[in-house]
């Protein structure tokens, strides 16, 4: 089957995914509901025996819910919990199917969206953004804290001049995009406190991260999550103010930015994951961060690959082509944003590998640090040794001077007593 017939029904698929799992959640709390009223019936004494309920109508031995629980009929056919379940997981395989198919030719899904291909996208905004004046709507991992930058009125000149035709805020973001660095500022700072290779600033130890002592839980951690709730709510109105009259473009923006923020909190909880794992293995927590820095340049530094596309933006590139090169290139930085999602982050091979380098690395210098007090060990031992021989040494001369002077005496006695040897 040509993957253009799938594409067809892939938003109709997402749909029915999100539309069951809606109806899922209905019939189950109504079927908790109506449990829980012949539940309350059976307690107070009624004596119908319909109205009395065992736990094992809910639960099964395991104490989960009890998949033989029915949630409701259609067309006159039960339906159980385990048969919604086995539904949604062969939808899901179906989307995730169809998913593949569509990047595997060059296009981009995202949520309920998809892209089978640039000049698609392109098409979409020559429909519904012919003035295509929208790119802070879309945004990333990165480019999502460009909302919550403060412009010195130099930068606001500056960004201005970039694209005379935009906002200050969307030539800001264009700006980022096509940065000489992978710089997310909350995390690396501006380009001078930016060195490549060098520890990221929030993550210079335990307490500039998570806070400490009053400031608990207010480290760096706490208010890149805040700034990137904040920048999204931002986006979400500036989206819809701008995409109202663009369904698909507005779903898009609305996607991406959740996206976005959710991105960081996963980080965050792997960082959290990792801390328990590694100070568990009685390594220091400024190892740990050292180590926790490296990895977010890595990643970092992934996304920046596809931001060589956003270079070609200029003033004389046409609106659309300018906004859907820089969507296109965006939307494939959320690619790379998902598969560390979906590798829980410590699966992903580029943090699989920077863990390798980082444990073989300390293990060198473990391996160093013993073998450097060993020698000293050892070289404090010889000097003892040397130490004891010198003393023996010195003790054997003041032995022999003394068995001398007793020699003379015993020859001066016999001498004087006119003794014979």
């Amino acid at each position: 089957t040509s993957i253009e017939a799938h594409e067809l029904n892939f938003v109709d698929m997402q749909s029915n995914v999100e539309d069951l799992i809606m109806i899922a959640n209905q019939a189950i709390l109504v079927k908790f509901q109506e449990l829980s009223q012949r539940v309350s019936n059976s307690v107070q004494g009624g004596s119908n025996p319909s109205s009395v309920v065992t736990t094992s109508m809910l639960f099964d031995g395991r104490g989960s819910l009890n998949p033989d629980l029915s949630v409701g009929e259609v067309d006159g056919q039960n339906f159980t919990l385990r048969e919604l379940v086995l539904k949604l997981m062969s939808l899901d395989s179906d989307v995730q199917d169809l998913s593949a198919k569509i990047r595997a030719k060059g296009g981009i899904t995202v949520g309920n969206s998809y892209f089978p291909s640039y000049d698609n996208l392109v098409g979409i905004i020559k429909t519904e953004n012919p003035s295509a004046n929208t790119v802070s709507c879309f945004v990333d991992a990165q480019l999502i804290f460009g909302h919550v930058k403060t412009l010195t009125p130099r930068e606001q000149k500056d960004t201005a001049s970039l694209n005379k035709d935009l906002s200050v805020t969307d030539s800001t973001l264009i700006d980022i995009a096509t940065a000489t660095y992978p710089l997310i500022e909350p995390y690396t700072g501006t380009a001078k406190d930016y060195t490549p290779g060098a520890s990221l600033d929030c993550f210079k130890s335990k307490e500039v991260w998570s806070g400490a002592g009053h400031s608990a839980g207010q480290g760096r951690e706490a208010k890149i999550a805040d700034q990137a709730r904040a920048a999204r709510s931002k986006v979400e109105n500036i989206a819809q103010q701008k995409l109202k009259n663009a369904p698909t473009l507005l779903a898009l923006a609305l996607e991406m930015a959740r996206r976005s923020e959710d991105w960081h909190l996963e980080l965050h909880k792997y960082f959290t994951a990792e801390q328990s794992v590694l100070g568990a293995l009685k390594l220091p927590d400024d190892d740990i961060f050292q180590l926790f820095s490296e990895v977010f340049q890595l990643i970092a530094e992934s996304w920046h690959v596809h931001r060589s596309a956003v270079h070609v933006v200029g003033d004389n590139i046409d609106p659309v082509e300018r906004l859907a090169t820089y969507i296109w290139s965006t939307l494939r930085v959320h690619e790379i944003m998902e598969e560390f999602v979906i590798a829980r982050f410590k699966h992903h091979p580029i943090i699989q590998s920077a863990f390798v380098r980082f444990l073989t690395r300390k293990t060198g210098e473990n391996t160093s640090a013993a073998l450097a007090a060993k020698i000293a060990a050892i070289d404090k031992e010889m000097k003892s040794v040397k130490e004891a021989s010198g003393g023996a040494k010195r003790d054997c001369v003041t032995l022999t001077k003394k068995l001398q002077t007793l020699s003379d005496n015993h020859d001066q006695f016999i001498r004087r007593n006119d003794l014979k040897k």
